[in-house]
């Protein structure tokens, strides 16, 4: 009975612990659910495109946040934190490359749920432009082309819409002759640019040419360019009129063209020379290249244009022109040459030389007294121009009458006049001195020359300056004021048109004197620093009137002199 009493208890205990009508305070609680997300199916989608994904979430506690993740280049712009919708953009890729995209969730008691698809980026390439620009020659229509030039094509300006990396939008060039006559052997073609050489042809003719341009993705594009080779029928000569010249009234105007073609069978060449000077002016020659006309007289200086036309073979023409400034004669001070002759390769003529342009001959006093021009006051030979003076110092017009001074009425200068018949005339041509003179000399005057017989002076020294005061002392041709010349005063009498000595106009400096051991020295007043001793000038400057050279002569030594007074101020 007992043993029956101990089991009812033990089962009674058992039901109270196992709760009965109430829940205890240590029973159990159930686990939050983990928080599922969808991503969505995979997709597929062209590079750089945009595409709409969604997911979704469930599970969890409460209100989500939504999070997508991707591998870098993919943009993704999501709707808010809230939302799992989002844009996604598709990163440039050279092939078909597959990402995972992934979309996380966040429940309000922190669990993460996460899920991602697959995202495929498909290639799309953009083709490359091909671009050609072409150079052009000056004076031809554009895309024509003579013999023998250098043609350029560049395709540099070909472009990519969508490089992949940051080499070179073009990754390569292919040039190619479509038609025409092959100018391309031996020529790289595979360079952004190509150059080549128009090839001597004798008619027109066109020639294509392709370029081929691959981007870093191989895409390719092509452009066409044609060209007109003109051959040699079709090459203008070039014409070469000169250079500016500047000339004066009476002097002559070489005219030295000349004509070239790039094409080897367009000469021999026909030269027209014209001009646009409103009266007479003479061309010596019209059809040749090198010749000459004088220009004509005029008032203000004057541009008269000349215009050289060049037809060749194949009767292209071309012409070019030559501006020539010509001024009125003026007074001048200075004595021409001259000379009157041309040099040759082998001798002088009076012919104008074509081949030997620019000479003295061509210009200056000279060339426009033979060109029957000049306006002289006197008369003299060539440029000069002398005026006789009686004993008085007036004119002398009659060639017939005596005369004893000349007045170049170039530099204004009055020369002394020798004479030949009396030797005891003080101004005996055969009288000879030495140099003296107490200023400018140098720091030695030079010799007295005392007691000589090589003068009919009074006191028999017979050195320059008692020359020229004794000749000062009684006068000549009523002037008392003589001196002797400088080196350039003395030298601008000097004939070099002359073949024999004495080289003067000898129609108005007569009695020169004759050459001795070749040589006709007449003395300057000009010290020479050649030949010094202890900074004394020994020496001075004399000019030999039988050769026209001047050279530094010994003070001591005894030679001619002409006095001279007046004139135009020069530098001295």
């Amino acid at each position: 009975m007992l043993k029956n009493l101990t089991c009812i208890l033990i089962i009674i205990t058992c039901l109270s612990a196992c709760g009965g009508g109430g829940e205890s305070a240590s029973e159990p609680r159930l686990p939050t659910p983990a928080v599922l997300v969808t991503a969505g199916p995979d997709a597929s989608v062209d590079e750089l495109q945009q595409l709409a994904i969604s997911g979704a979430a469930s599970g969890g506690t409460g209100e989500y946040t939504f999070t997508w993740n991707a591998p870098a280049g993919i943009d993704i712009e999501q709707s808010g934190a809230n939302s799992p919708d989002a844009t996604l953009t598709a990163p440039v890729v050279t092939q078909n490359t597959s990402f995972d995209v992934l979309l996380s969730a966040t429940d309000t008691e922190g669990k993460v749920g996460s899920k991602a698809f697959t995202l495929t980026v498909l290639p799309v390439n953009i083709l490359p432009q091909a671009n050609i620009q072409i150079s052009n020659i000056e004076g031809y229509a554009s895309a024509n082309y003579p013999v023998n030039v250098q043609v350029s094509f560049d395709g540099s300006a070909s472009s990519d819409g969508d490089p992949q990396t940051g080499e070179p939008e073009i990754a390569a060039y292919l040039w190619q002759q479509v038609s025409g006559q092959d100018v391309l052997a031996g020529v790289d073609t595979s360079l952004a640019t190509l150059s080549f050489t128009t090839p001597v042809s004798t008619g027109r003719s066109n020639a294509q040419f392709m370029l081929t341009v691959t981007d870093q993705e191989g895409g390719q594009a092509t452009a066409r360019t044609t060209i007109t080779l003109l051959g040699e029928q079709g090459t203008v000569p070039v014409a070469d009129a000169g250079k500016l010249i500047t000339v004066f009234s009476g002097e002559l105007i070489a005219l030295a063209g000349s004509a070239s073609s790039l094409a080897p069978n367009a000469g021999p060449f026909t030269a027209s020379w014209q001009h646009d000077f409103a009266t007479s002016l003479n061309i010596n020659d019209i059809s040749s290249f090198t010749t000459f006309a004088q220009a004509p007289l005029v008032q203000t200086s004057t541009v008269i244009n000349f215009e050289l036309r060049v037809f060749d073979q194949f009767n292209n023409q071309t012409s070019d022109s030559l501006a020539v400034l010509v001024h009125p004669q003026v007074n001048t001070t200075i004595n021409d040459t001259g000379v009157s002759v041309n040099g040759t390769a082998d001798g002088v003529t009076t012919t104008y030389q074509n081949d030997f342009p620019g000479q003295d001959a061509q210009y200056g006093l000279d060339r426009v007294s033979a060109s029957g021009v000049i306006d002289k006051t006197g008369r003299g030979d060539g440029g000069f121009d002398f005026t006789r003076l009686n004993a008085n110092g007036d004119p002398v017009d009659d060639i017939n009458l005596p005369f004893s001074c000349v007045r170049d009425n170039v530099t204004g200068l009055v020369w002394e006049v020798k004479t030949q018949a009396d030797t005891t005339d003080l101004h005996y041509t055969n009288q000879v001195f030495t140099w003296y003179q107490e200023a400018d000399n140098g720091n030695f005057s030079g010799v007295q020359n005392a007691a000589s017989e090589s003068c009919n002076i009074a006191n028999q020294q017979c050195n320059t300056s008692e020359f020229v005061e004794t000749v000062n002392t009684v006068g000549r041709c009523g002037f008392f004021d003589w001196r002797i010349p400088t080196h350039y005063e003395l030298q601008s009498i000097l004939h070099y048109g002359k073949s024999q000595a004495p080289l003067l106009d000898t129609d108005y400096f007569p009695n020169s004197g004759s050459a001795v051991n070749g040589q006709i020295w007449y003395w300057t007043r000009q010290s020479s620093a050649d030949g010094v001793t202890a900074d004394i000038a020994r020496n001075a400057w004399a000019i030999d009137f039988a050769t026209g050279v001047d050279n530094f002569l010994s003070k001591s030594g005894e030679y001619r002199l002409r006095l001279v007074r007046a004139g135009r101020r020069q530098a001295q």
